[in-house]
């Protein structure tokens, strides 16, 4: 038998990054919004370090906090379902939402946007803004859905445009329709979002914007972005001498990166595109790994520029 209904389940995704985790699911405990009517589920995804028991004693006491381990690091979309699948398996709940751990929130911002999903039945996703380095900019906010020619055009590297146009529709007063919303942070529907599958668990990590922006058009259902609130995505900023040393000593973890980067701009290209533009994204592939290969060998002898003090006697 189902535990009685709540109105959100927030789930937290969690690897070797408990410090950050911890700080997220603090902050959100602080809020009445969560307090009241909320759970939060912690899913640990195979993590290599002590995540996990450090994660356990520092929520242990926590009554609506629930931590879980997974077996494997199945990637984003496995982990953020293993977690949505255990909790709604337990309880119903109306709404689901979706947090990074370096994710900070300017005060509860759960309220307003759970109303706003209330009073607009049109709506089955919603965030706000992202004050990425506090600096509010529309581009970054969210996107049109790619079409098959856009779709590997902005896989290639030295592509610096914006190719998706940004399009959107004013539906209230700091209420905009969007086509993408950022997977940072978010909030759906739990029956639609059971509806489409939830996350597809083909994808590792990546593109999993495009895929959930897909499967909502396809049922004529929107997604909207309150722009009276907003969160805080904290990536620290990489300057230009630093980009240049990560080519040469973090190369590894680059062609890693990018590895699972294509492999889901593959399957999104074959699984939701019917493979249009698949040769195309191919050949960007081959492109993109000289291009790595090549600045690799660059950084080996590149001299980052050095700021020089003269002393004067």
């Amino acid at each position: 038998m189902m535990e009685p209904k709540k109105k959100l389940l927030m789930v937290i995704l969690n690897f070797n990054n408990y410090n950050a985790t911890i700080n997220c699911v603090k902050q959100m405990l602080s809020y009445t919004t969560i307090q009241e009517e909320t759970d939060i589920v912690i899913v640990d995804n195979n993590s290599t370090n002590d995540s996990y028991n450090i994660l356990r004693k520092a929520f242990l006491t926590v009554k609506n906090v629930i931590l879980l381990k997974t077996t494997i690091n199945g990637g984003y979309s496995y982990g953020n379902n293993f977690g949505i699948r255990y909790a709604c398996n337990k309880k119903m709940y109306k709404y689901i939402g979706i947090t990074n751990p370096d994710v900070s929130f300017n005060g509860d911002i759960f309220k307003p946007l759970i109303n706003t999903l209330d009073t607009h039945s049109e709506l089955a996703m919603i965030s706000c803004r992202n004050n990425k380095y506090n600096d509010f900019n529309i581009k970054e906010q969210a996107w049109n859905i790619p079409t098959s020619n856009e779709l590997w055009k902005q896989h290639f590297l030295l592509n610096r445009d914006d190719l998706t146009p940004n399009t959107f529709k004013i539906i209230d007063t700091n209420l905009i329709q969007v086509e993408l919303i950022p997977g940072s942070f978010f909030i759906i529907d739990a029956v639609i979002f059971k509806k489409i599958g939830y996350f597809d668990e083909n994808v590792f990590m990546y593109n999993e914007e495009i895929i959930l922006g897909i499967k909502l058009k396809k049922i004529n259902k929107k997604c909207a972005l309150l722009l009276s609130e907003y969160y805080l995505h904290n990536h620290p900023k990489i300057s230009h001498n630093e980009v240049w040393k990560s080519y040469k000593h973090n190369f590894k973890s680059i062609v890693r990166k990018y590895s699972y980067t294509y492999a889901s701009r593959k399957y999104v290209c074959q699984a939701y595109y019917g493979s249009n533009g698949l040769f195309k994204l191919k050949l960007v592939n081959v492109a993109n790994k000289v291009l790595l290969y090549l600045k690799h060998l660059i950084s080996l002898f590149k001299v980052p520029k050095c700021q020089f003090k003269v002393e004067r006697k």
